[in-house]
């Protein structure tokens, strides 16, 4: 972002000469512009990359100069406030006895560096966003034609040509695992772009929500699964807690063979309390361990891991200041745990 003007508001005449010679030197294609009042930086034409300079400016001032938005709804530039007092919020800010011209140029820099990493992020969020929902609507809807039209053409067959119904069910099945990917890639998307915030939660629901979806999996596996008498309450977001309980399990479940022994249990640490998925599995190869929970951006490296749970897994824990990771169990199978904090005091 290349700054064009410097707009400086209540700036007395005997500082001019220091802050004009800090604009010309960080931004040596800018024009500084002295202004009498916020309204004239407002009617300046939103296109033009500006930074506002306020000095000793009203409390109420330096939020709405902060908070302004452009035409396209981001940031609309750098505020940078020269004071004896530091104002409340997130701006930069330069204490009256640091007012010199060296000063002044790292502030000024530093405050449009920061804004541009911030308009692209405002940018990338939204990018992400509409992608969600793009991909979970407009795929979603395609999809579900082929699903129908599958369904429709297995009856048909299922009456007049037994023989060729199986033919059938692999686009059914690959339709379903479409589906699968459509839902991970979206609610991860949303997450990251639209992070929601932690409250405190039963943890005791969310395991019983967790096991409720995939029910049908555990009946299929003829699995067992015990789990503890109680559980804590924990500080996070509960469709994603309920997500990564749903993935430790599918993922204990296609891995332990047939009628498998999984068991789910806790413990309280110092500062977090640690949830297990254990199962009794032939468990995982040492050349596998390293890349299970590979970071969701690294999944488009080559080489990367193939499937999207424990990558999800991994970035839901993180945006949640918690962590999952892998254990040989001393015994036959596998401990999959992930950590959450406690709920604040």
């Amino acid at each position: 972002m290349k700054i064009q003007q410097v707009f400086t508001l209540g700036l007395r005449d005997e500082r001019r000469p220091i802050v004009a010679e800090a604009a010309r030197i960080a931004f040596p294609q800018a024009t500084v512009t002295t202004l009498t009042n916020f309204k004239e930086a407002q009617e300046w034409p939103p296109a033009v990359a500006a930074m506002l300079v306020l000095v000793d400016p009203p409390a109420d001032l330096v939020g709405i100069a902060s908070g302004a938005k452009d035409d396209v709804g981001l940031l609309h530039w750098p505020v940078v406030v020269l004071s004896d007092e530091k104002p409340d919020g997130d701006v930069a800010w330069v204490g009256a006895g640091e007012w010199t011209v060296p000063v002044l140029v790292r502030s000024f820099q530093s405050a449009a560096q920061k804004h541009a990493l911030l308009r692209e992020n405002a940018r990338l969020r939204g990018d992400l966003l509409t992608i969600s929902r793009r991909v979970n609507h407009d795929l979603r809807s395609s999809l579900n034609g082929v699903v129908t039209a599958s369904e429709v053409l297995k009856e048909i067959l299922t009456a007049d040509s037994p023989g060729d119904v199986e033919l059938v069910q692999p686009v059914i099945d690959s339709a379903a695992e479409i589906a699968r990917l459509i839902d991970q890639v979206s609610f991860i998307a949303k997450a990251t772009a639209a992070p929601a915030a932690p409250q405190e939660l039963a943890m005791d629901e969310l395991v019983w929500k967790g096991l409720s979806r995939v029910e049908r999996r555990i009946h299929e596996k003829q699995a067992r699964v015990t789990h503890a008498d109680s559980w804590p309450t924990v500080f996070g977001v509960a469709s994603w807690i309920e997500t990564i309980w749903t993935n430790l399990l599918l993922n204990a479940l296609d891995h332990s063979g047939l009628q498998p022994q999984i068991e789910l249990d806790w413990r309280e640490e110092d500062t977090v309390f640690r949830f297990w998925v254990d199962d009794h599995g032939p468990g995982v190869a040492v050349e596998r361990q390293s890349s299970l929970f590979t970071p969701f951006h690294r999944l488009a490296e080559v080489g990367a891991a193939r499937g999207f749970g424990l990558s999800v897994t991994q970035r839901l824990l993180e945006l949640q200041g918690g962590r999952g990771g892998y254990e040989k169990r001393e015994d036959r199978g596998t401990r999959f745990y992930f950590t959450l904090p406690k709920p604040p005091q």
